[in-house]
């Protein structure tokens, strides 16, 4: 009789933490979907993917600093690009840098067309023809628990559910291609904000802020301490959504900040059970 009656205390209280919450949104890469194997892999063979894996964040950091939001000429970004000249920009810069002091790789480098370029932009992407015959995406994939997840929140537990990312435009095939796209929409509003479309990027207010206004859209009654936000980055995610107002999680799948021991779940469907 005791140890039922713990258990249901433990659920009542799991179910609390869950019901102050109205709203239940997400980052992308790394907390829905990840990398399938490494980005080295789906890069070049003439390089280490070792090297291009060691080098690929160091070189986004870099890039993102001096050219912000993919290089779109808004908001934060300086210069006028689109996302694919950004990103080519980034990979032959992580392959330079992964190649060393190998000259003669660096001069085939130097000479891949811009069609390479153009055709991995894509890859990561998703083609049309892989979408309409229900495979795999060829390079990103879910966690093994996102769809039971998103399933409890939206249909079962009535949650609106909504994604801000720093991002590019190609996330909306993506999404498709993950077949997770519909879980982010409303009868008339679409609940995935990106760095991309609003000129800001995490952490700064203004993306929440974006992203806020299309859910007071659907309701205006919705507060921001009614909506809970998860993330895999310390400083983009749990604390910038904090400092705006959301109560905000992070997500550490693989314990890479031991020294946080509150606001902090292994899996998404660990939700269920705070």
């Amino acid at each position: 009789m005791e140890k039922n009656r713990f258990i249901i205390i433990i659920l009542y209280c799991n179910a609390i933490f869950l019901s102050r919450f109205r709203v239940v949104s997400f980052d992308a890469t790394g907390t829905l979907f990840g990398v399938r194997g490494s980005v080295g892999h789906h890069y070049v063979g003439i390089i280490d993917n070792d090297a291009l894996n060691r080098n690929f964040l160091k070189c986004f950091s870099e890039l993102s600093k001096k050219s912000p939001i993919f290089g779109r000429d808004i908001g934060e970004a300086v210069e006028n690009q689109t996302g694919q000249e950004w990103w080519s920009q980034l990979v032959k810069m992580v392959m330079i840098r992964s190649a060393g002091d190998q000259q003669s790789v660096i001069d085939a480098i130097n000479k891949l067309p811009v069609q390479f370029y153009h055709d991995l932009y894509h890859k990561f992407e998703g083609d049309r023809q892989t979408l309409l015959e229900g495979r795999a995406h060829e390079c990103w994939q879910l966690f093994p628990e996102v769809l039971q997840t998103l399933d409890q929140l939206k249909y079962k537990d009535k949650k609106i559910v909504s994604i801000i990312s720093n991002f590019d435009e190609r996330i909306y095939s993506i999404l498709k291609h993950l077949g997770i796209s519909n879980y982010f929409k409303d009868e008339h509003t679409n609940l995935i904000t990106t760095s991309f479309d609003c000129g800001y990027s995490k952490p700064n207010k203004l993306i929440f802020e974006d992203s806020y206004k299309k859910i007071q859209a659907i309701d205006s009654t919705i507060r921001k301490d009614q909506i809970l936000y998860i993330g895999d980055h310390l400083e983009k995610d749990l604390k910038g959504a904090a400092e705006f107002g959301f109560k905000s999680l992070l997500i550490d799948r693989n314990n890479q900040h031991p020294d946080i021991t509150t606001n902090k779940i292994a899996k998404l469907n660990d939700i269920f059970n705070i």
